[in-house]
């Protein structure tokens, strides 16, 4: 790991990229709803790279909030390190020693915040929390999730 790249990429050379480093995770990506969202500017998407190999993504859409209708926000809809660097530190400002997945969301931080926007929304797993909390974000909202049983019409 001795020469990582941070940088914004446009997501449509990196799809496969992306669809091959969650296959494991069973995801199963709507590239073309992704492409749709770059094509009118809403998507974001940075990475970290070391000698060209994709180590962590965040893809983030940006637009004016629901709730807040003349706020530009981001909501941060993945955050990905690849599982063998995920135990790479990074020595955060402060003191903290957080993750790649932290240093990542610091640098989208900054591109961001000079594009205008004026808050960051993510969530995460409990073990992805660490990135966010590190970094001064607080808890706002529970996310509440029921998988849904088929319904049959006899």
């Amino acid at each position: 790991m001795s020469d990582l790249n941070f940088g914004r990429e446009q997501f449509a050379p990196m799809a496969e990229e992306v669809r091959e480093a969650l296959a494991a995770s069973n995801f199963d990506l709507q590239i073309e709803s992704y492409l749709r969202l770059e094509n009118v500017g809403v998507l974001r998407a940075y990475t970290i790279r070391d000698q060209g190999r994709l180590i962590a993504f965040l893809i983030a859409s940006v637009g004016l909030h629901m709730h807040h209708r003349t706020q530009l926000w981001a909501f941060v809809d993945l955050l990905w390190v690849a599982p063998d660097c995920q135990s790479l530190a990074w020595d955060a400002p402060g003191g903290a020693e957080l993750g790649l997945d932290a240093r990542l969301l610091a640098t989208a931080e900054k591109q961001l915040h000079r594009e205008g926007v004026l808050a960051i929304q993510g969530n995460a797993t409990s073990d992805g929390a660490e990135a966010y909390l590190g970094l001064g974000y607080t808890a706002q909202k529970a996310i509440f999730e029921k998988k849904c049983a088929p319904v049959f019409d006899a």
